[in-house]
């Protein structure tokens, strides 16, 4: 029953539907965060869609889904970065300065993620940094009232540490990413 729950917490918090949910409340809160619907459409597109698409991708190609979670993670941080840079590309040129700090945020925690797991072997947490950049983006946005959410990171945090999928360093370091990376964005583009 605890790692069922540990999965149930863990599927509903994948960064992409954590960041389908905060470009939601953003739009809002005010919808003049984005530059119009379509940039708002676009920010789903990519920063949920893309880092999506390797969950389906692997399930149905017999050869991806015998290589297991493994291969399912890399290719979902590497269409998540594509994601990323894509939308940051987007609101470099014609997006607001909250997309830019939206989306730098997303790019640089992407390819922290990304250094770690790639040129260290440190599994760093998406998961908990999924959850972290968007409870630090509502805070920073929406004010103190929304420093409640912070404890989302608790459950999510329990269930990849129930599971094994992560150890508390590799947890605590994905949760402190965004949040730097927001620090910096935030000191750029506002």
């Amino acid at each position: 029953m605890t790692n069922r729950m540990a999965r149930i917490i863990r599927i509903c918090t994948v960064p992409p539907i954590m960041a389908l949910v905060l470009c939601s409340f953003l739009y809002s809160m005010d919808q003049r965060y984005f530059a119009g619907i379509q940039h708002y459409l676009l920010s789903i597109l990519f920063l949920t869609v893309l880092p999506l698409l390797p969950y389906p991708i692997t399930a149905l190609i017999p050869k991806l889904r015998g290589k297991g979670r493994p291969v399912q993670r890399n290719l979902a941080i590497l269409f998540s970065i594509v994601g990323y840079m894509g939308g940051m590309l987007l609101a470099l040129v014609d997006g607001t300065a909250v997309e830019r700090v939206l989306f730098g945020t997303y790019t640089i925690s992407g390819l922290l993620i990304a250094l770690c797991s790639f040129g260290f072997r440190f599994k760093a947490s998406g998961h908990s940094c999924g959850v972290a950049g968007p409870i630090a983006m509502l805070v920073y946005l929406g004010g103190i009232q929304w420093l409640w959410s912070a404890l989302l990171l608790l459950p999510v945090c329990w269930a990849s540490y129930t599971l094994k999928r992560h150890t508390w360093l590799q947890l605590a370091t994905g949760a402190a990413f965004p949040v730097a990376a927001m620090g910096i964005c935030i000191t750029i583009f506002l």
